[in-house]
């Protein structure tokens, strides 16, 4: 007499059904073969004569809570063979008008088994990151430490260099001739600059390393450097037009630093005798981060040199005018709000610098920023 059951032989799906008193009385080949066993291996045993210990299981526990309520009940399997391998599989179990279980199961070790490996690699890559973070944070102290000791160290000289030079300008400037007096001329000029260039050097090295970040108003950030430029503004008979600004969070030092550098450089390279235009503007925020622009009517800059202008101690105009430091500060304090910074110029026209401002990181994180 045919089984009522084989129905069930033909099913991609493992099927299993448990009497009343937890004995096997029918399994698939899908079940025998997940089991890795054979029917009559488990045929008219118990659960737990098969499988010693089973009661203890949290699957035995939803076969409980089946039987009881009559609710279909949905859970795991984590499966350990005798040779030590393991094998997961998803469970639905079901209550049959005579009071039988029907368990339904569905291997899924190949999507465990990937998801146990993004996991791994997600730990791992963890693991790389943190450490990783901390070598930056280890040669970012080194590089600060550094940088603060040969600025002190080559300072003490240049100073020494420079005191010499005033004396022997002062006692024997009566027996030095032209020749003379501009060779002195160009030594206090070169010690002068060295001394720029290494406190430039020493505020490279210091930004972002102070201060936890905090709400800093753009327009209040404007105010500040147009008072403090008004000379030089005025000097070159320029108008500086500001419209309206965001309020981000970050290091609002370095970001008045930021806008300093930027209109400083076009009031430095603007074009003679034309009165200097300068635009900062703002686009509205996308995704919370913003993107700005200062704007100028100067020289402009070959399109060759617009990713090199960023670089430390990178000049493309006169050798006299800057110490091509002020672009490499404004990188790296972009780059400590999450940003990037960019320029659009053509030579005679003008340059756009365009830039983005995201979420400030920590100064213990600002050693991934580039640094000098």
């Amino acid at each position: 007499m045919a089984s009522p059951f084989e129905v069930f032989d033909n099913l991609s799906d493992g099927v299993q059904i448990i009497d009343a008193e937890w004995r096997y009385v029918y399994v698939n080949d899908v079940v025998v073969k997940h089991g890795k066993t054979t029917r009559e291996a488990l045929l008219g045993r118990t659960l737990m004569e098969a499988y010693p210990g089973f009661e203890t299981t949290k699957v035995f526990e939803a076969l409980e809570r089946c039987r009881a309520t009559g609710e279909p009940q949905r859970t795991t399997n984590d499966f350990t063979y005798p040779d030590g391998s393991k094998e997961y599989f998803k469970l639905r179990v079901e209550r049959l008008v005579g009071g039988e279980l029907i368990i339904f199961s569905v291997d899924i070790t190949e999507d465990v088994a990937d998801q146990l490996l993004m996991e791994n690699l997600g730990d791992e890559l963890e693991r790389m990151v943190d450490k990783r973070t901390a070598q930056l944070q280890q040669q970012n102290r080194e590089l600060q430490q550094f940088t603060a000791v040969v600025s002190h160290d080559l300072r003490a000289p240049l100073r020494t260099i420079r005191s010499f030079v005033e004396l022997i300008n002062q006692e024997y400037a009566d027996r030095l001739d032209d020749q003379g007096r501009e060779y002195m001329a160009w030594v206090l000029e070169g010690t002068a600059r060295m001394q720029k260039v290494l406190e430039a050097l020493l505020v490279h090295s210091r930004i972002g390393t102070s201060r936890a970040p905090q709400s800093v108003d753009i327009t209040e950030v404007l105010l500040f450097v147009k008072r403090d430029l008004k000379v030089q503004l005025e000097a070159a008979n320029a108008t500086l037009t500001v419209g309206p600004l965001p309020e981000v969070v970050g290091f609002e030092a370095e970001l008045r630093l930021l806008f300093q550098n930027l209109i400083t450089n076009a009031l430095k390279y603007r074009k003679p005798g034309q009165p200097v235009r300068i635009e900062v503007e703002a686009s509205p925020p996308e995704n919370g981060t913003h993107r700005l622009m200062v704007r100028d009517n100067g020289q402009g800059i070959d399109a060759r040199y617009h990713g090199r202008i960023f670089n430390l101690f990178e000049r493309l105009h006169d050798t006299k005018s800057g110490l091509g430091i002020g672009l490499a500060h404004c990188e790296k304090i972009v780059g400590l709000h999450s940003g990037r910074i960019w320029v659009e110029s053509t030579p005679g026209e003008g340059s756009t610098f365009h830039f983005t401002l995201g979420q400030a990181i920590p100064p213990e994180l600002a050693t991934e920023i580039k640094s000098a």
